[in-house]
């Protein structure tokens, strides 16, 4: 089975500098065209079974442009969302650095932003997405996934037997994709973070 991974389109919040988590922004015209050339490359290349996006306004919308070129089932799942930021969301970073400074020492792993929700229950909420989107679609030869960077880090995490504690962060540019392929219990990472647009 090959399992990718795809981050939304550039969205108004990266323009404003804002901490954007669980504000609902829409992706801009950059972003769509971002996702048009995107959907152009998956679909030469690959041909998944099924499309599973985020229910947030930007995964919907860079979806949509995915799956024009694809014959293809589109599935929405909650638990695919962003990190629910709390008070944090749609404040501009300078903003929320005076409001809500972060603790010398990091936040702890349990600890909620008020609000929101902890790292721990972000990680436990996409475990369980993951794997109940693997053993749902085992027969597959091919799913992609659409979310956003928090929340494809952590299944990157998931993947490849990362502990929460390990702090492994895999950053993921817009519409940045990931390739790994689940063979007989082995996990062969193909390409992690591609970009049509950086790479052409």
């Amino acid at each position: 089975m090959l399992l990718l991974l795809l981050r939304h389109g550039q969205t108004e919040a990266d323009i404003l500098n804002v901490h954007e988590g669980r504000a609902d922004f829409q992706m801009t015209e950059t972003g769509h065209q971002q996702a048009e050339r995107m959907a152009q490359y998956i679909s030469s290349r690959f041909d998944p079974d099924v499309v599973i996006s985020s229910t947030m306004t930007r995964t919907k919308q860079t979806t949509e442009h995915i799956v024009k070129p694809l014959n293809t089932e589109v599935v929405y799942d909650q638990r695919l969302v962003e990190w629910n930021n709390g008070v944090l969301a749609g404040l501009t970073r300078e903003e929320a650095l005076k409001r809500y400074p972060m603790p010398p020492n990091g936040r702890p792993l349990t600890e909620a932003i008020e609000e929101g929700e902890s790292e721990l229950a972000f990680r436990h909420r996409v475990e369980e997405a993951i794997y109940e989107i693997l053993e749902k679609y085992k027969g597959s030869k091919q799913i992609l996934i659409v979310s956003h960077g928090g929340t494809i880090s952590h299944l990157l995490n998931i993947l490849l037997n990362h502990s929460i504690t390990d702090g492994m962060i895999f950053p993921t540019a817009d519409l940045g994709l990931h390739c790994i392929e689940i063979k007989n219990d082995k996990k062969i990472v193909h390409f992690l973070n591609y970009s049509v647009d950086r790479f052409q």
